[in-house]
């Protein structure tokens, strides 16, 4: 038997700043991205820790790349097949709006809601 649960979690990032608070997954993967109505254009860039928030990393894929997702208000980003794959095993997360090197602080706080998949077999 196979069942799917879907979770909400939010991510805030504040007034001023680019960068959410950690946002702990555990098993969970994320599957998509809801973006808030109001948005300070720019893409979204992450950090991971893979030991509960002691250490935090860029995310980046097998070349080394920043992992970047074009991001708009009011839009619902669904992370699907390889993408969806690419997520999983993250403990915790932070979303940036931005890049590490070209950050974008958002106008007011913002919410953007990370949407994650559990699976059992």
């Amino acid at each position: 038997m196979f069942s799917i649960g879907i979770t909400l979690n939010p991510a805030t990032i504040l007034s001023g700043t680019s960068l959410s608070g950690p946002v702990a997954l555990g098993a969970l993967t994320l599957v998509g991205i809801s973006m808030p109505a109001a948005w300070t254009a720019a893409a979204l860039t992450f950090q991971v820790s893979p030991d509960g928030g002691a250490t935090w990393q860029e995310l980046v894929d097998n070349a080394g790349a920043a992992i970047s997702i074009t991001a708009a208000a009011a839009t619902f980003i669904m992370l699907i097949g390889e993408a969806s794959f690419n997520w999983r095993g993250i403990n915790m997360i932070q979303v940036r709006s931005g890049t590490v090197g070209v950050p974008v602080n958002q106008g007011a706080d913002r919410i953007v809601n990370l949407i994650t998949r559990s699976e059992m077999l």
